[in-house]
């Protein structure tokens, strides 16, 4: 006679749809049989998930719902990550699964026998940017890794897909005669505008980083700027956007905010509001810190009284980096000075100066050749 299964065993067995079940036997709960049904297609998976399903029963822990779906999921994964994320992330995933993840079929699919396809098939289902696309892919990734860390899937079918291939552009950065055109242009804007472009220029900083500086950050006998935090478009003050750095600005720009700061603090004796030492270096009037808003239309507006088309203000960060890669600065202080978290990033970015860099280097090169040749001519 065969033995009877006991309660905390499994089995495995094929239907004959050709899909394969184990089943985990949980004992009795109010005089009924409580068993826990696991799906797979093949009997490996659906044997891992058998492993990991008794795994966790013997340690007490519930066992993964096959009835729960990905949107579910999903959802509940999105409010475990608020104390984890930025807010301007948290914002970002919270948009990516509202419009495009919850309304589509793969937030009705069970998550437990979620496959590659079907995440192959939604991506490339999307109406999106190519770079969009791949932002969509990577929080699916982080949330199906979460999930196989605990027990809930085999393994993270997300990852097992690729996101569509990125044809980066080149950087189309400002020119000296543009910039000049665009700083004298600012002249005609709010007081903050000149020298808020002198500071984007000077660190090529982000417009974040820049709008989250305070007074305390910039030493004004040194020029050196401490770059430590990001005022997000909520205006929320976060941690930056990759690593907090230290720059020192150029003469000019350092100068230019010791004169707004003297300006800054006779405006708000004007309207007579307490000039605070400890306050953003950037306002858009007294006692109110500048939004990323605000800047955009400014900036776009400076473009138009420069006689110059219209482009996003991060441009001022690519003018700044392409300056200081043509000047001869080497690419890891480069990528120091930007506060990019890899200098691959900064080398893929600024690909397109390579030419021109090498044409320098060989330059140079000849330069030293040609005056070691006629030293050992002498």
């Amino acid at each position: 006679m065969a033995k009877r299964r006991g309660h905390g065993e499994g089995s495995i067995h094929q239907r004959e749809d050709g899909r394969w079940v184990a089943v985990v036997d949980q004992g009795y709960k109010d005089g009924k049989r409580q068993r826990k049904y696991l799906y797979a297609e093949t009997r490996k998976e659906v044997a891992e998930k058998l492993t990991a399903a008794l795994r966790d029963h013997q340690q007490g822990l519930p066992l993964p719902s096959e009835r729960l779906t990905v949107g579910q999921y999903l959802q509940d994964w999105l409010t475990t990550q608020q104390q984890q994320l930025r807010p301007a992330s948290m914002l970002r995933y919270q948009s990516i699964l509202t419009h495009h993840v919850l309304p589509s079929p793969l937030a009705r699919a069970k998550l437990a026998q979620l496959q590659p396809h079907q995440v192959a098939a939604f991506l490339a289902s999307l109406a999106l940017a190519p770079a969009t696309v791949r932002v969509v892919r990577s929080v699916l990734v982080a949330a199906l890794q979460d999930a196989m860390r605990q027990g809930m899937v085999a393994r993270n079918v997300a990852a097992l897909t690729e996101g569509p291939r990125l044809e980066r552009a080149p950087v189309s950065a400002l020119t000296l005669d543009e910039v000049q055109r665009v700083l004298a242009a600012a002249q005609q804007g709010p007081d903050w505008v000149r020298p808020l472009l002198l500071a984007a220029l000077a660190t090529g900083g982000r417009l974040g980083e820049l709008a989250g500086l305070s007074w305390p950050d910039l030493d004004l006998a040194t020029g050196l700027l401490g770059i430590t935090r990001q005022r997000t478009p909520t205006g929320v003050l976060a941690p930056p956007k990759s690593r907090a750095r230290t720059v020192e600005l150029a003469p000019v720009a350092l100068e230019t905010l010791r004169d707004y700061r003297r300006h800054q603090m006779a405006e708000h004796l004007r309207v007579g509001i307490p000039w605070d030492a400890s306050g953003p270096i950037f306002e858009r009037v007294p006692g109110r810190p500048l939004i990323h808003a605000t800047v955009e239309y400014q900036w776009q507006r400076t473009l138009d009284r420069a006689g110059l088309s219209r482009r996003p203000f991060h441009h001022l960060r690519h003018a700044s980096a392409s300056w200081l890669l043509l000047a001869g600065l080497d690419i890891k202080l480069v990528q120091h000075l930007l506060g990019h978290s890899d200098i691959g990033t900064t080398a893929d970015t600024y690909a397109h100066l390579m030419p021109q860099l090498l044409r320098e280097a060989a330059t140079r090169v000849d330069a030293l050749l040609r005056g070691a040749m006629g030293g050992a001519a002498r």
